[in-house]
């Protein structure tokens, strides 16, 4: 499994990648929406692949809804997963809306388990 994720905090994008890399290949690691974006187009262009985006929804220059719509739009196999820590009901109803397979909230380490649990089911 390839995946690309998405977080302004640097804490939080060593925790993942730390979590993850057991189960899949990190194809790419951004800091803003815009970034995540072009890392996944970047992928594209190389004739690879990316399976699964983990992105933040608080995050510069685009939100992780807003990258979801837009990755969404160009790879209708890719799976989006919404990891915030402003992961609410709504948040998670207009993330589901927007083709986002998963919405977790991230309050606590036991919280990237749940991350974990997602990417290998």
């Amino acid at each position: 499994m390839r995946l690309v994720f998405a977080d302004d905090d640097f804490d939080v994008r060593v925790l993942v990648r730390m979590f993850v890399s057991s189960v899949a290949e990190i194809a790419g690691e951004a800091k803003d929406g815009q970034q995540a974006v072009d890392i996944f187009n970047e992928i594209r262009e190389r004739g690879e692949t990316v399976d699964v985006m983990v992105l933040d929804q608080m995050m510069p220059h685009l939100t992780g809804l807003e990258v979801a719509r837009l990755v969404r739009e160009l790879d209708p196999t890719v799976r989006l997963v919404l990891f915030s820590a402003a992961m609410d009901h709504d948040l998670a109803s207009v993330a589901r809306s927007a083709g986002v397979d998963a919405a977790i909230r991230k309050t606590e380490l036991k919280d990237l388990g749940d991350l974990l649990e997602e990417l290998v089911a």
